[in-house]
């Protein structure tokens, strides 16, 4: 009987189809459909992008329960990823639900300005009470949903009040031209550890354009990744 569940999984496992909702779609539920005495197929949704890569080779893109892609599963990834993103000038976070943070501090309000290599990010945030050495953790992630960056504030304070205003700078110049999403964390250092009083997956969206080697060329960010280091010195000689 083991050796039966065994064997049913993997053909179960290399059938795979993953469903990707781009918006609030009816998620089917995870069903089995016998094809032919011996293929079985699963369908589940999921928006893990490892994954989908690991486990499937058939995707699908929903957008409100339409079918917007259906067929390679890095080229449904790739669809999935960049509709996703939507780039604005100012982002509301009022409404957004969320989970398992304490919410002493709430972000509110964003909005984005970029010059040259520099984003501005103008937060506005909601505090119970006043509390120093917090930090705004920003993780950067690429078209494709990969964390490919993390910049860390210095400390601020909370000052009790329901509005208040930071403006931060990023410095993008490591980074290849591309169409990114960055996650948002209020945080607080405790130890070795830190608690995290508010977070906001996806909040930002921003695109990049710029040259990126001494030589003309197209960067694959697939395959040479995201950031782009100083270029190297040379020296002739021993």
């Amino acid at each position: 009987m083991r050796r039966m569940t065994r064997k049913k999984l993997g053909v179960v496992l290399g059938m795979l189809t993953f469903v990707l909702c781009l918006t609030a779609c009816t998620s089917p539920q995870p069903q089995e459909q016998t094809t032919s005495p011996e293929v079985v197929q699963t369908q589940a949704v999921s928006h893990n992008m490892d994954t989908v890569r690991s486990l499937s080779d058939r995707c699908i893109v929903l957008d409100g329960g339409r079918v917007v892609y259906d067929g390679d599963v890095e080229q449904g990834i790739d669809h999935y990823m960049m509709q996703r993103l939507t780039v604005q000038d100012s982002y509301d976070f009022t409404d957004v639900p969320r989970k398992g943070t304490a919410q002493l501090v709430r972000m509110q309000r964003a909005r984005v300005s970029q010059k040259d290599h520099w984003l501005n990010l103008q937060l506005d945030l909601s505090s119970k009470e006043s509390r120093k050495g917090l930090h705004l953790r920003l993780t950067v992630a690429n078209a494709r949903g990969t964390p490919v960056a993390t910049a860390v504030s210095q400390p601020f304070a909370s000052d009790g009040t329901a509005e208040q205003r930071l403006t931060l700078t990023l410095d993008t110049d490591a980074l290849v031209s591309g169409t990114y999403s960055a996650d948002l964390a209020v945080v607080e250092p405790v130890g070795d550890k830190q608690q995290r009083h508010d977070f906001l997956e996806h909040a930002i969206a921003f695109t990049l354009e710029k040259e990126e080697l001494p030589y003309r060329v197209q960067w694959p960010q697939q395959t040479w990744g995201s950031v782009r280091l100083p270029v190297m010195r040379v020296e002739h000689g021993a």
